[in-house]
């Protein structure tokens, strides 16, 4: 009973903020420290596998996990990221121990099942539109995944690496004695060093195709995405990463081609700029979108004895208006 309390007092502890709670948070990024209007955007906790235990988003737990006794994922309880009440909260009275869980409206409890080999074989929703049934084959590669909206089916060549994926639209009425139509495609191709270098999806008409080249360290570089309706070329966009000596990504370009409510392709292109500080424990993320909107925020994260990640908070700074 004393873990449940701790459970208990650990996410009432999470819940504590709220998206409009505004902060005043001391920053420490290389060795200087500055003041800054926050607020928290999300928290994970972790178990001491270093497995996330509980998440909250805008104030709110989103997201509670529980494992087995080896490590494995037994249950997974989450809700919509909107959902005004959040995952549950909790009425207990601490002399009779007495504990009660109120639900999210829109919560969901998935329970695991595994196979003798350790191979996940159902993920079970208590709602029943989450279910997942999977199937493997002789050399235990996943070849099939089954859902309450279709499902998908895996191919793999001589050396195990993934190269096709089916995925199949479940109908909602059967026609001509078919339940499934296929929906979407995607084939994949790898280099010497098995990283991915090129993709392709195929739906409905569409090709969409990414070819990515990678740097000496293996890191990928550059991301071309092309995409075609039938013949006709609707974008060309190149994604760019830059990398420290560390390996860590310290400035990116990516682009986000999108159609308008009026059915125009518009592209936003975000720049990134992250800035580092290990002693601290502190990230910078900084984005630039199309040039002007600015967004800021600091991710800080603690650690056990043992180094595994024990939280993990977000912030984003709250500019005066």
């Amino acid at each position: 009973m004393k873990k449940v309390i701790g459970i208990l007092l650990l996410f009432l502890s999470l819940s504590a903020f709220s998206q409009e709670a505004i902060l005043i948070k001391k920053i420490k990024l290389n060795g200087k420290e500055e003041l800054k209007k926050v607020r928290i955007t999300s928290k994970t906790e972790y178990t001491y596998s270093g497995k996330p235990k509980i998440c909250s988003y805008s104030g709110k737990v989103t997201d509670f996990y529980s494992y087995d006794k080896d490590g494995r994922t037994e249950k997974h309880w989450y809700c919509n990221a909107n959902d005004k009440n959040g995952l549950f909260w909790q009425e207990f009275n601490i002399n009779n121990n007495f504990f009660e869980l109120k639900k999210a409206d829109s919560y969901h409890e998935i329970t695991y099942f595994y196979d003798e080999n350790n191979r996940l074989l159902r993920a079970e929703d208590s709602k029943g539109k989450d279910s997942s049934y999977y199937t493997y084959g002789n050399n235990g590669n996943l070849i099939l995944q089954e859902t309450y909206w279709g499902k998908t089916e895996y191919e793999y060549d001589d050396q195990n690496r993934l190269i096709h994926e089916i995925l199949f639209q479940k109908l909602l009425k059967p026609q001509n004695g078919k339940e499934y139509e296929r929906h979407e495609e995607h084939f994949y191709e790898y280099d010497e060093n098995n990283l991915l270098v090129y993709e392709k999806k195929l739906r409905g008409g569409y090709i969409y195709e990414y070819f990515t080249t990678y740097n000496a360290e293996n890191h990928s570089e550059q991301c071309q995405k092309v995409a075609h309706y039938k013949d006709k070329l609707i974008y060309d966009l190149t994604d760019t990463d830059f990398y420290n000596e560390f390996g860590e990504v310290i400035h990116s370009i990516h682009y986000s081609p999108h159609y308008n409510s009026t059915g125009l392709l518009e592209t936003h292109v975000t720049e990134t700029f992250y800035e580092y500080d290990m002693d601290s424990k502190t990230l910078h993320v900084r984005e630039i979108i199309d040039g002007e909107d600015e967004r800021n925020l600091y991710y800080e994260w603690t650690n056990f004895d043992n180094g595994n990640l024990n939280t993990e908070t977000c912030y984003e700074e709250v500019e005066d208006k």
